[in-house]
Formats: C-alpha cells, sequence, structure tokens
C-alpha cells in the first residue's frame, strides 16, 4: 500500500524519478564482489599475450556484462542509469556510484 501512495504522491508532484529506499546491504556488497570480479577478468584479458582465438569475443562478454552489472548497481544506490552503454555511459555511472560511496 505504501509503495502504491508512493508512487501517486510522485506523479501528482511531478517526480519521474522514485524515492531511493536503503538499499540492501547484502546485494550492494554481492554487485561490488561481481564489479570486481568483471574488472580483474577484464584485465587478464588485457594483459594475455597469446593469441586466442575467442579472446574477443570474451572480451566484450566481460564488458557487457560490466556494463550490465554498473547498470544494476546504479538501480540499487537509486541513481540515474546512464542510457548510453559505451565508454561515455560506463564512466558515468562509474563516476556516479563512487560519488555515492560504492568501491570496488
Amino acid at each position: 500500500m505504501k509503495d502504491l501512495l508512493d508512487t501517486v504522491r510522485r506523479r501528482m508532484t511531478g517526480r519521474g524519478r522514485p524515492v531511493a529506499a536503503d538499499p540492501d546491504p547484502f546485494k550492494t556488497l554481492a554487485l561490488q564482489a561481481r564489479l570486481t570480479r568483471l574488472v580483474g577478468e577484464m584485465a587478464a584479458l588485457d594483459r594475455d599475450p597469446s593469441p586466442r582465438f575467442a579472446r574477443a569475443h570474451h572480451a566484450r562478454a566481460a564488458c557487457r556484462a560490466y556494463d550490465q552489472t554498473l547498470a544494476e548497481a546504479c538501480e540499487v544506490a537509486g541513481l540515474p542509469v546512464p542510457p548510453d552503454s559505451g565508454p561515455d555511459g560506463r564512466l558515468l555511472a562509474e563516476a556516479r556510484l563512487l560519488q555515492a560511496g560504492w568501491t570496488w
């Protein structure tokens, strides 16, 4: 019932962004751990000197997973999710999360 009232109140006052509730600390920790793992995986793929056929595919998949995890982290933190998933959107999401106190 409270969610319904908050939605009506937002629409009547013209606020388009939902009111950010306190994020679940365990979900926050899991997202931070996933971001850390993905950063490590992307760095390992960059350092790998051996020519591998599927390395580019793995790098793109890790990048996509990192972008999706960043978007999910922004949602959990109550921050606006950047519409662009390219380097600009990624940098903006990282800056917003760092400003909100997130680390990974």
